[in-house]
Parts: structure tokens; sequence; C-alpha cells
């Protein structure tokens, strides 16, 4: 039996050395580093093992969100105003994005008119449910003229459905001007620099659909000051997408600020 003083440098051993061997199934709990866990091995009583952690937080910096592919994962924080988006491209199947604009206007053109009788623009984005056109400071040189729209660059009297026009409260549809959409009775550049100002909207402009349906509103002012206003409705008869649109005057010339937006 040791005594008091005596270094006992084997537990079990020197216990045993005594005449009485004792249960060393302890010794398990001895070792490990630093992080690990104990954990059963078995059902044996006292039977355990070290091991480190699976689960282990993979976060380092505020905002980081768990993620996971084959094994938990860290998702960096995106930055200021950005929204989590699932995306399947993505090693963990989301990241962070600038959030669409729902409900709002997105300048895709500005195109400015100088004296010029024919403007197309092309290339106009699909993205979008819906088109408005703004026409703004709109002059012509001819004393009774017309701005025509063709979609599409189509001036097919099959292509325009139904357009029915209200100039400065009387009904009215023009002889000659069923092969365009009329964008109001314009008058013309004058002393007294008579402008007019109008919007288009075009309904799910990029869809399938048999008929794209159009509306306008706008104002006149002719050379002698008075005020008009303009409105009409029709339709744009072709399943294919509006992706351009030709702006033309008949005779003479005009002059305009055209601005196409994109409508979510």
């Amino acid at each position: 039996m040791p005594t008091n003083t005596d270094l006992v440098k084997d537990l079990p051993s020197d216990f045993e050395v005594f005449g009485q061997a004792v249960d060393d199934s302890f010794a398990d709990l001895k070792g490990g580093t630093t992080g690990q866990v104990l954990s059963k091995t078995s059902g044996t009583d006292l039977d355990f093992t070290w091991i480190t952690p699976t689960d282990q937080t993979p976060l380092t910096t505020k905002g980081d969100l768990f993620g996971y592919s084959t094994a938990d994962a860290r998702i960096p924080v995106g930055s200021d105003g950005q929204v989590l988006t699932a995306d399947s491209a993505e090693a963990l199947g989301v990241k962070w994005a600038t959030a669409a604009s729902g409900g709002g206007m997105t300048l895709l053109s500005t195109t400015s008119v100088s004296a010029q009788s024919t403007v197309t623009i092309s290339a106009i984005s699909g993205s979008y449910k819906n088109l408005q056109v703004w026409i703004e400071g709109l002059n012509l040189s001819d004393n009774d003229g017309w701005l025509r729209l063709a979609p599409n660059g189509s001036t097919s009297i099959s292509n325009f459905l139904a357009v029915y026009t209200t100039i400065a409260n009387t009904q009215s549809w023009e002889s000659g001007r069923d092969t365009y959409f009329p964008i109001g009775k314009i008058t013309s550049m004058g002393s007294n620099n008579s402008t007019s100002n109008f919007a288009l909207n075009f309904y799910n402009y990029a869809g399938s659909q048999a008929v794209k349906m159009i509306d306008e509103r706008g104002y006149y002012r002719n050379n002698q000051g008075s005020y008009g206003m303009a409105n009409i409705v029709g339709g744009f008869v072709s399943s294919s997408a509006i992706s351009s649109m030709v702006f033309s005057v008949p005779t003479g010339y005009y002059t305009a600020t055209i601005k196409i937006y994109g409508v979510n």
C-alpha cells in the first residue's frame, strides 16, 4: 500500500500490487484535444471516445446565415439592400442579390427627335409586363399633322383593331390613318411654340396573345394657344412581341423626346 508521500505512477497497477484490482475503464476519459467532446462508443458501461463535433457553427461574421450542401456551410452576409434569392446554380442553392423592382418603372431608352420625318426605336427589352411610352414636347411642321406609330414596323390595316379616338370632345376616325396607330392630332409649330405631350400604354406587349391592347392619353396646344385633349384606345393584332416602334409623320417633320419605360 503506497504511503501518503509515495508517487502513484499508475493507479490500477499500484492498487493491484496492494492486492485488489480496479476497473481501469475510466482511462478512456484521459486525453482528447481542444474542442473535442466525449461520445459513447458502445452500450458497454464506461465505454467512451473523444470525437470532434460535426455540427460546429461555420459562422464567422455578423449577419452570416447557415447553409447546407453536403455539410453545414456559411452563407456570407450580403450587401445593404440585397435580398436572399433562391438560385439552383449556387453551391448552397441561394445567393444575395439586388431586389427586383416590384411595380416600378425602368427607363429603357430616351430618343431625341430633331426635325425628322421617321424615327425607329428597336431592341426593346421583352422582360417587363407592360410598356409605357412618353412623347414629350411634340411639334410638327405640318399645319394639320399626326404622329403615327407602327409597332414592329407594321403598316398593314389588318394589324390594327378598333382604334377609336376622342379629340377635343369629338369622336373621330380619319381616312388614310388606319394603317398606323395614331398619336393624337397635333398642331404645327408656330409663333406660340405649341407643344403636345402624350403617354401610351402597351399591355402584355411581349406576350403571345393575338391582340396587344394599347391606350393613349395626352393633350395638345395649337398655334393659337388653345388646348385640347386626346384619348385613343385600340389594339395591335399580332402574336409577336413588340420589340421595335417606328414613329413617323406623313408630311413634313417633327421634333420630340420619346422615352420608353418597362413596367412591372
